[in-house]
């Protein structure tokens, strides 16, 4: 309810993160925060969440609507920046992007969505990088009306590769999410 229109379509617990929080909240500032410490990209906050957790296929998602709904047969370059926090246990692949038509949920409960996204990260690549921002992106030809995405990882658990993290948070995996866009593209010729 603070980053309106962003919000949840699970009963996942995602995060909104930002360098003006209260001092009584120093868990979810920028730079520093609970999880570690990560710039914004740009501007002064971001999203966190969790896409793999000590529980099994409990997982975190942001979801916001688009400026437009997307026109069919036209290509859009969907992009977001993704870095690991500092205090996870483990690092993971396949973060991914849906779009929707209509927003997803609410599903009342915490477990992946059973959708399958139009954007993610290659399988077995963990996205390891603490230190910095990671792009996620590609390319996709709407069928036209989209006018949602979601962000995190659909994948369930026995799905999901791993590697050990920077951390020790026995949480799990917990991942910053910045500038996340989707513009349209030139048509190919």
């Amino acid at each position: 309810y603070q980053a309106a229109p962003w919000d949840a379509p699970t009963m996942g617990t995602s995060d909104y993160l930002n360098a003006c929080a209260p001092v009584l909240f120093p868990s979810v500032n920028v730079p520093q925060n609970e999880q570690g410490y990560q710039t914004a990209l740009t501007g002064a906050g971001y999203t966190g969440i969790i896409p793999l957790s000590a529980a099994a296929d409990y997982r975190e998602y942001v979801q916001a609507p688009l400026t437009s709904p997307l026109v069919a047969s036209t290509p859009y370059l969907v992009k977001f920046y993704v870095s690991l926090a500092d205090s996870s246990i483990v690092a993971i692949d396949r973060l991914g992007a849906y779009l929707s038509v209509g927003p997803v949920g609410p599903v009342p409960n915490y477990a992946p969505l059973a959708v399958t996204p139009q954007v993610e990260s290659p399988a077995n690549v963990p996205l390891a990088n603490s230190a910095g921002w990671t792009l996620v992106s590609g390319v996709v030809v709407a069928s036209g009306g989209e006018d949602h995405i979601v962000i995190g990882s659909f994948r369930d658990d026995a799905n999901t590769s791993t590697v050990p993290g920077p951390g020790l948070w026995p949480g799990g995996a917990y991942y910053y999410i910045d500038d996340v866009s989707v513009e349209q593209q030139a048509p190919v010729m």
